[in-house]
């Protein structure tokens, strides 16, 4: 009679488990770089992570409202003669969008990339800041 190893088939399932929940980090990371904005009276400020990118792998356009940050994470670049042991960074093409508010000064917009953080400045247009108002005496 033969037996078969009970742990066999529930290794099978954990490494199939295991490339399906890779997969899907993968994809989910290269499509979306973790960004967060916060605003202040003068503007707004986003960042964005961009680990091992420089600004020519990034493109920041504002059409109609609409902030786009895109660009490309390229492969893990191995030889032949290397075995990858795990991959957790995702690759591939992104692209993440966001509304702008009406009092942002899309002329005004600027962007820096420092140590794999992507900051970009969105000011608020001159009208739309709170000023203050002089009250006279009587």
């Amino acid at each position: 009679m033969l037996t078969q190893d009970p742990f066999v088939s529930f290794n099978r399932l954990r490494d199939e488990l295991n490339r399906v929940f890779t997969a899907a980090n993968e994809t989910e990371f290269s499509r979306h770089p973790a960004m967060n904005v916060w605003g202040k009276e003068d503007g707004y400020t986003l960042e964005a992570e961009l680990p091992g990118l420089t600004m020519d792998d990034v493109e920041i356009t504002v059409e109609d409202g609409v902030l786009s940050i895109s660009g490309e994470r390229k492969p893990l670049d191995v030889s032949d003669e290397v075995r990858v042991v795990r991959r957790e960074r995702g690759h591939g093409k992104f692209t993440r969008t966001l509304s702008l508010d009406r009092d942002v000064d899309a002329e005004k917009i600027s962007a820096t990339l420092k140590d794999g953080v992507l900051t970009v400045t969105l000011p608020k247009k001159e009208e739309r800041k709170p000023r203050r108002i002089n009250v006279q005496v009587g």
